[in-house]
């Protein structure tokens, strides 16, 4: 009798072991979608297949364990970093109660500070007075440093024990869902000045996945936080005159002559919604006719893309341009607005200025498909594109322009400057 209770609890225990080890995983979920994108197919195959089903197997394993949201992210956020492909992207859903119109209900405030939400979020264990001491000796070559978002979040970014592992944390708050001492950010870093990064929305404190950060003259150039107070980056500086991009205010269609021998256009959205389409066709009937000067220059900075179905018009418009062309762009030029600085610059009459495109370019997507995993924990952003025009030697590098433009004076000035010792 003995024996077969013992036999029975065998069974049970090997059952139950089963059982468990064919529960559906996040990771499994995941790796299941990933592998349907094109960018996947044409990217992990060979060796690096084998390698990214290594991956996959360890993940398991330790997202099995994992007993924090912090930490499950953080594992799943892995399974992006062999993929070239920006576009590509992952978030978990909006977890926090407390919004910035709660800010002035005390009652409200205080809940949500007492609840495990708040609690639980991950910290920093670092004497963090000395650590700001530490931190403002940092200059701006250095990724390390005191950062603002605002002036409502100062936060502090440095380097773990592990070189490559960068970490922020809260220095001081006047948002009160935040509490100095909380983890702001951490980045990875990949190549000098670029890192795989997951960040904590500053308003709703959701995490999201930047693929490609980069540490551009004392700001993460990539971290926009749309919703939040302000879409700018986190900074070193409080006022920083930022001459490499355009204001949001300006309007994103613009031609106007700037002298009698030069024109300035501004090409600011490719977007192919029916209402971006509408307004671009008006403006490129209204001057297609009129590019008559000898000089042109063509500003895609802050143009976040789109498609060829909107763009290729201008670009064409442009190819048949007599003139000299001077193509402005800079890292907040994105996407089909980079295919379309590519092609441009393969004619022999432009010249390209300014710096680095974005380097989200290759793949994209159709529908802008959100896939929720894990019960709707988890949001998939999912590509759908091919490469169309051998793009990848550009993505997570950008296109570099000919000609690289001082951040310290206004662009347009010094194209016009470039324009005139030309002559």
């Amino acid at each position: 009798m003995k024996r077969l209770v013992l036999y029975l609890f065998v069974i049970f225990i090997s059952t139950a072991a089963i059982a468990q080890n064919n529960q559906p995983n996040a990771v499994d979920e995941l790796h299941k979608l990933l592998s349907k994108t094109r960018s996947f197919k044409a990217q992990i195959k060979g060796d690096k297949k084998k390698d990214y089903n290594f991956l996959v197997t360890k993940l398991k394993a330790e997202y099995a364990s994992a007993s924090t949201d912090w930490q499950r992210f953080q594992i799943l956020s892995q399974l992006f970093h062999p993929i070239r492909d920006n576009h590509l992207n992952f978030y978990s859903n909006v977890n926090s109660v407390l919004q910035l119109i709660d800010f002035d209900k005390p009652e409200i405030v205080k809940a949500y500070r007492a609840s495990r939400l708040f609690q639980e979020h991950p910290r920093v264990k670092e004497n963090l007075d000395s650590l700001e001491v530490q931190l403002n000796g940092r200059t701006l070559a250095d990724v390390e440093g005191v950062y603002y978002h605002t002036d409502s979040l100062k936060i502090g970014i440095f380097r773990t024990a592990r070189r490559d592992s960068i970490v922020g944390v809260v220095l001081d708050t006047k948002l009160l869902n935040w509490d100095v001492g909380q983890i702001f950010c951490q980045l990875t870093e990949f190549a000098p000045n670029k890192f795989r990064a997951i960040y904590f929305h500053p308003t709703y404190k959701n995490m999201t996945i930047v693929k490609t950060e980069k540490y551009i003259d004392g700001r993460l150039t990539e971290g926009m936080f749309y919703g939040s107070l302000t879409t700018l980056p986190l900074s070193k500086k409080l006022t920083t005159i930022d001459f490499s991009n355009i204001p949001r205010t300006e309007p994103l269609f613009i031609l106007k002559p700037l002298d009698e021998n030069t024109s300035y256009l501004r090409l600011g959205n490719f977007n192919a919604s029916d209402r971006s389409l509408a307004e671009s066709n008006i403006f490129y009937q209204k001057i297609k006719d009129s590019l008559t000067t000898r000089n042109l220059i063509v500003d895609l900075r802050n143009n976040g893309g789109g498609g060829f179905k909107n763009s290729k018009k201008f670009l064409k418009m442009l190819q048949k341009f007599d003139g000299k062309i001077y193509l402005l762009l800079n890292n907040r030029t994105f996407s089909n607005a980079e295919q379309f600085a590519i092609e441009l610059a393969k004619e022999k009459n432009v010249v390209t200025l300014g710096e680095a495109t974005n380097g989200t370019l290759t793949y994209g997507s159709n529908y802008g498909k959100h896939t929720p995993i894990e019960n709707g924990r988890y949001r998939v952003y999912l590509t759908d594109m091919k490469d169309s025009g051998n793009y990848l030697p550009y993505e997570q590098s950008g296109f570099t322009p000919e000609i690289i433009l001082s951040k310290n004076f206004d662009w347009i000035q010094q194209v016009s400057g470039i324009i005139l010792n030309n002559k």
